[in-house]
């Protein structure tokens, strides 16, 4: 396979903070090329960790999928809607179950914490939004604040449902080919880590905003992926009848969030 010189990338001209932001994106894309075998992400050609410099293959001519919906709208990229919800579902099912190998071979390039990874980018966000409903005289009381709890509890302990994620699963972070087979490629891994797969799940939402014919084919995809993440552990039975069950896969979380 050809490959060449696509993402030169200097983050010391940048923030100080995304030095960890690049030692992340590497240690997730060689895990996946390197420790899982997968295709599904660039590879890193090189990699100059001290310097600030990494060198990863060109996925061209592949381009946004993002950038495909907004110039022809939903309908000539509905497979190409499907070929994203099975990488997301792919990258879930693959790596979960194999956190132990992604975090000694992160931890390898500089500290880590796969409790805050767990957490999710969102983690405070549950508080913050009971606060901000106080303030507009719209406590969430009741039934309400018992689905939201059962909710936070379940993507707080994943269990079996623990997988890599990007950290940042839209439709603008992966790349097919505008004809023919899509062959996906998801990128963006600089905020990967380990977390509830259902994470991924947002993904649904962007997907349905814009594609109100392709939906079903986008959100059968990711419970499907998520279906196979389910084998790697036993069945766990949370929530309450109307929120969903981890059982199967979570998926009654994915249905009763996608918009319909």
């Amino acid at each position: 396979m050809r490959q060449y010189v696509a993402n030169l990338r200097r983050r010391g001209r940048r923030l100080p903070g995304d030095r960890p932001r690049t030692r992340t994106e590497v240690a997730a894309l060689r895990f996946l090329a390197d420790d899982l075998g997968l295709d599904l992400a660039p590879r890193v050609l090189a990699a100059d960790l001290d310097g600030g410099l990494v060198v990863l293959e060109d996925l061209s001519p592949r381009t946004p999928l993002d950038g495909l919906l907004r110039a022809d709208g939903p309908a000539p990229h509905a497979g190409r809607l499907a070929a994203f919800g099975r990488a997301r579902g792919t990258l879930n099912a693959a790596t979960a179950g194999r956190a132990a190998t992604y975090y000694a071979r992160r931890a390898a390039l500089g500290p880590v914490s796969p409790a805050e990874d767990r957490a999710g980018h969102f983690a405070g966000h549950h508080e913050r939004g009971l606060r901000a409903a106080d303030v507009f005289g719209a406590p969430v009381t009741g039934r309400a604040a018992g689905e939201l709890a059962a909710a936070v509890a379940e993507l707080r302990e994943p269990g079996p449902f623990l997988a890599l994620s990007n950290s940042d699963p839209e439709s603008n972070n992966v790349l097919v080919h505008a004809a023919g087979e899509p062959d996906a490629r998801l990128i963006d891994f600089e905020f990967a880590g380990y977390t509830h797969c259902l994470h991924d799940a947002v993904c649904l939402t962007a997907a349905a905003r814009r594609t109100p014919g392709p939906r079903p084919a986008s959100v059968a995809a990711v419970v499907l992926g998520l279906g196979h993440a389910r084998r790697q552990g036993p069945p766990v039975r949370v929530g309450r009848p109307g929120i969903g069950h981890r059982e199967p896969a979570g998926a009654g979380y994915v249905q009763h969030a996608a918009p319909r």
